[in-house]
């Protein structure tokens, strides 16, 4: 029997463009019926950046400020005491109208399911000089991308680099604490909740044709940051998997951390070799990619000689 009546929220994580987050609640705000509640969560450290920016014009909208490395918590912790339903998206993910009436008959007609995470394999780079003094990003007449590349990035790219919008049936949360927030990667935080929310129901990680991820484009910073501190943070995934799986014993896991660093390297070589306009940033990321394999292994190195010479 389907569920009636049940409250839904959506926490908006702002994280670095004000015009990717407005974009972002502006396809919210056209979901019919609306959600219960819109909560935007801004970090502490860019909050300057977001100063103009309301989550809303009614009562069902708040705005809250916390650590970055917090804000999926801070998200889900200020929708949980109010809604059934909590939903967390990052900026530069838009809707199509119809996605949120998709997520409710899913929610609603299967009562087992106490999460997923729906990534989103569908890109619209915009022109990141020509839109450099507007507000807002344009988005209208841009042309969806051909069927095949969105095919073959659901396939082949790295998970933890795809849009990707987390739900959970609050009441089922529990005790368990959900992971830091790392600058790029949300789909990892996202699947270590649902590792731990296997034992309370069903739960799943698919791709949704109902949303798109804005990318503005040529990115020219430097990716050494990110591609290092992303690909540490699966070494330390898989780290405290091995100590659990010693423990517990093996389990099945949302986001395979060896598959998913394999995939991280293999997107990131194809954009340095197939795109000019992102050649810089991916090879960089690449570079500290790489830096991140190599300190990681060091230190798996020296903790199995000290095992060794404790013996």
């Amino acid at each position: 029997m389907a569920e009636t009546g049940l409250s839904y929220g959506i926490a908006v994580l702002a994280r670095f463009d004000p015009r990717l987050t407005r974009a972002t609640l502006a396809s919210i705000r056209a979901f019919v019926p609306q959600p219960d509640r819109i909560v935007l969560v801004v970090p502490q450290t860019r909050e300057h950046l977001f100063a103009d920016l309301p989550a809303g014009n009614d009562e069902g909208s708040e705005r809250i400020t916390t650590g970055d490395g917090e804000m999926l918590s801070a998200g889900i912790g200020a929708l949980a005491p109010l809604v059934d339903i909590g939903i967390v998206v990052p900026e530069g993910v838009i809707f199509d109208a119809d996605y949120f009436k998709a997520l409710r008959r899913k929610v609603e007609d299967f009562e087992d399911r106490v999460g997923a995470i729906d990534l989103v394999h569908q890109v619209v780079k915009i022109d990141a000089a020509a839109e450099e003094s507007s507000a807002e990003l344009s988005l209208q007449d841009r042309p969806r991308e051909p069927p095949i590349v969105s095919t073959m990035r659901a396939l082949l790219a790295a998970r933890s680099l795809l849009g990707a919008v987390f739900w959970v049936r609050t009441a089922t949360l529990g005790q368990i604490r959900l992971a830091a927030l790392p600058d790029l990667g949300e789909a990892i935080a996202y699947a270590l909740a649902l590792d731990a929310l296997r034992a309370r129901g069903r739960t799943e990680v698919g791709f949704t044709s109902n949303a798109r991820h804005l990318r503005l484009i040529p990115e020219r910073r430097s990716g050494y940051d990110a591609g290092y501190h992303l690909y540490r943070r699966l070494c330390q995934v898989t780290e405290a998997q091995r100590a659990e799986q010693a423990l517990r014993g093996a389990k099945r896991l949302h986001l395979a951390p060896g598959a998913e660093r394999a995939r991280l390297i293999f997107t990131q070589a194809v954009r340095a070799l197939a795109s000019s306009a992102n050649r810089h940033h991916a090879t960089t990321f690449l570079k500290g990619a790489l830096a991140a394999r190599r300190d990681a292994r060091n230190i798996d190195r020296t903790v199995q000689r000290d095992l060794r010479n404790m013996r």
